[in-house]
C-alpha cells in the first residue's frame, strides 16, 4: 500500500500539525458538513478560531476514472498549485494526499484554509442584487475574472466548471476575486482546447446574462480579449458563447428522446 500525504511548509511546525498530520487524522476530523456526493464530502472545521475546508474522497472519480488516470483529488490539488504558479488567487493549500493499493485508489483528502470575509459570487449577488447594477463594484469583479481566465487559457488550461459559485469574492467595497474548486480542470491541446475555452466562457455567461446589464456583459469580453472595439469575428464568437448551453441542452434532449424510444 502506498500512502502519500503532504502537509504544506507553512503548517509543518504550526499548532495545526497534529490535526492534519496524516490521512487517518484528516479523515477523523469533525466539523460542519458542507456538501456530500457519492465519492466525496466537504466539512468546515474550526480550530483555534481559524477555519479549514476538509475534502475527503473515497473513490478516484466516476466511471473509468475510478481505476485509470489521475484521481479527482490529485487533479484538484495539482490545479490549485497551478493557480498559485500563475498567480491566480485561490484558497491556501494546507495538506493533500491519497492512498493507493495495488494501483487502485482507496481514499484521499485535500485541505484548504477558508478565505476570510468571502462568499461565492453567485450567492453574494443573490443576497445583494443591487451589486449587479453597481457598475464600479462589478467592473472590479469583471476585470479580475477576465484577467485570471485569460491567464488560464493562455497556459492551455481550462477550468471546466467555471461557474459563479466557484468564484469567491471578498465582501467589501473593493472586492478581490479567488478561483476555487477545480477538480475537472486540465491542460489541453488543439483541437479540444478551443471548445473547452468556449465552455469556460459560456459557464461564466450563463448567470451573467441573467443579472448583468448588457454593457457589463460586453465589458467582460473586452477585458478578456484586451480589445475596446469588437470586430465582426468577435461578435460571431460572442453568439457562439451565448448559444453554447442552448446547443448542449438540445443534444441532451435528443439523447433522452432516443433513450425513451428504445
Amino acid at each position: 500500500m502506498n500512502k502519500h500525504w503532504i502537509l504544506c511548509d507553512s503548517f509543518k511546525n504550526s499548532e495545526f500539525k497534529k490535526y492534519f498530520s496524516s490521512l487517518d487524522a484528516v479523515f477523523a476530523q469533525n466539523g460542519e458538513v458542507v456538501s456530500v456526493d457519492p465519492i466525496s464530502s466537504v466539512k468546515k472545521v474550526s480550530i483555534n478560531d481559524r477555519y479549514f475546508y476538509v475534502k475527503t474522497y473515497t473513490a478516484g472519480g466516476k466511471k473509468l476514472r475510478r481505476y485509470i488516470g489521475r484521481s479527482r483529488v490529485r487533479a484538484e490539488w495539482e490545479n490549485l498549485k497551478l493557480f498559485q504558479t500563475l498567480e491566480i488567487p485561490t484558497a491556501k493549500l494546507v495538506g493533500y494526499g491519497e492512498e493507493i493499493k495495488f494501483g487502485v485508489f482507496q481514499r484521499g483528502a485535500l485541505i484548504t484554509e477558508a478565505v476570510p470575509n468571502t462568499e461565492n459570487l453567485e450567492q453574494h449577488v443573490k443576497h445583494h442584487p443591487h451589486l449587479a447594477r453597481n457598475r464600479r463594484w462589478m467592473s472590479e469583479i469583471i476585470k479580475q475574472v477576465a484577467h485570471h481566465t485569460k491567464l488560464m487559457h493562455e497556459s492551455r488550461f481550462t477550468h471546466n466548471d467555471l461557474n459563479w459559485r466557484n468564484i469567491l469574492v471578498t465582501t467589501c467595497r473593493h472586492p478581490k476575486v479567488f478561483f476555487i474548486d477545480c477538480p475537472s480542470g486540465k491542460i489541453s491541446n488543439p483541437p479540444f482546447l478551443a471548445r473547452r475555452i468556449t465552455k469556460d466562457l459560456a459557464h461564466l455567461d450563463k448567470i451573467a446574462r441573467k443579472v448583468l446589464p448588457k454593457v457589463l456583459q460586453l465589458k467582460f469580453y473586452q477585458d478578456y480579449t484586451g480589445r475596446a472595439r469588437l470586430s465582426s469575428k468577435d461578435k460571431r464568437y460572442i453568439r457562439k458563447i451565448t448559444n453554447f448551453h442552448n446547443k448542449h441542452r438540445a443534444r441532451k434532449q435528443r439523447r433522452l428522446f432516443i433513450d425513451d424510444g428504445s
